[in-house]
C-alpha cells in the first residue's frame, strides 16, 4: 500500500498555520482520507512560519528500510525529520487442551500461554 504526503494551508484565527497531511490514496470508499495530521506545535512550541511549503520522502535517513519524511518551514530556517516507526503484524492463535470449560468442575482452571 503507497503512502502519499500531501500539505495543506488552514488559517486560525488571526495567526497562519499550516499542517501536513499524510494520506493514503488506495483507500476506494475514502480516497483521500488522511492518516495523520502533522502541526508545527506537535514538534515545538516555537512559530514555525511556512511549515510543510517543502517535503522531501521516500528516503530512510536512520537506515530501518522505513521511508522517513522531511518537512521544512523555509521562513524560519527550520527543518524536521519525521521518521517512520516500523509496522508490526501480530499473528495470535488460541487453543484448547478440552473440549470445552465444564461449569461442574469448581476447581478447574485455565491458562494462557503466548
Amino acid at each position: 500500500m503507497m503512502r502519499m504526503a500531501l500539505f495543506t494551508f488552514s488559517m486560525a484565527g488571526e495567526r497562519r498555520s499550516t499542517q501536513v497531511r499524510v494520506r493514503d490514496h488506495v483507500t476506494k470508499c475514502h480516497p483521500y482520507k488522511s492518516l495523520q495530521v502533522l502541526r508545527p506545535s506537535d514538534f515545538s512550541s516555537i512559530v514555525m512560519k511556512r511549515f510543510g511549503f517543502a517535503l522531501s520522502g521516500n528516503k530512510d535517513a536512520d537506515k530501518n528500510s522505513f521511508p522517513d519524511l522531511l518537512i521544512g518551514a523555509y521562513e524560519s530556517d527550520t527543518v524536521i525529520l519525521v521518521r517512520t516507526r516500523p509496522i508490526i503484524r501480530p499473528e495470535i492463535s488460541v487453543s484448547f487442551s478440552e473440549d470445552g470449560v465444564h461449569l461442574s468442575r469448581l476447581n478447574s482452571s485455565t491458562s494462557f500461554n503466548g
